[in-house]
């Protein structure tokens, strides 16, 4: 599947130049690179030191590279794929399911929330 195009005037986040760590291309494997022990599901993070996804992306940039990401993928996105909850990312635990998902995103078979948007907007509008 191909990258969707957006139609709104929304900015392309995947593509907007912003610091370097705000691109799939350094958040992936920095994912990889964490531990699988380090993860954890139900919540943004745990007392003692473990993660969501979410966790993860404030531990790398701070809360301004969360605020980026919920426009490429929001908590209600990434939350069922975290806990398994999310018929598409089945994989054992949630570090796997999270770097499939942000695969799927980077490749473009996983839609972000903007491209989500205009094709609901595009819905929307066809049944005027």
């Amino acid at each position: 599947m191909s990258k969707a195009k957006t139609t709104s005037t929304a900015p392309d986040l995947l593509n907007t130049v912003l610091p370097a760590v705000f691109s799939l291309d350094v958040i992936i494997p920095y994912m990889e690179n964490t531990t699988e022990e380090s993860w954890c599901t139900d919540i943004v993070k745990t007392k003692d030191g473990k993660n969501c996804l979410f966790g993860h992306l404030f531990d790398l940039g701070g809360g301004k590279l969360y605020d980026w990401f919920e426009n490429i993928a929001t908590t209600y996105m990434v939350f069922p794929v975290n806990d398994g909850e999310n018929p598409n990312y089945q994989q054992p635990t949630p570090k796997q399911r999270c770097v499939a998902y942000l695969k799927d995103l980077q490749s473009g078979k996983a839609k972000t929330t903007y491209q989500l948007m205009d094709e609901e907007y595009e819905r929307y509008s066809s049944t005027k």
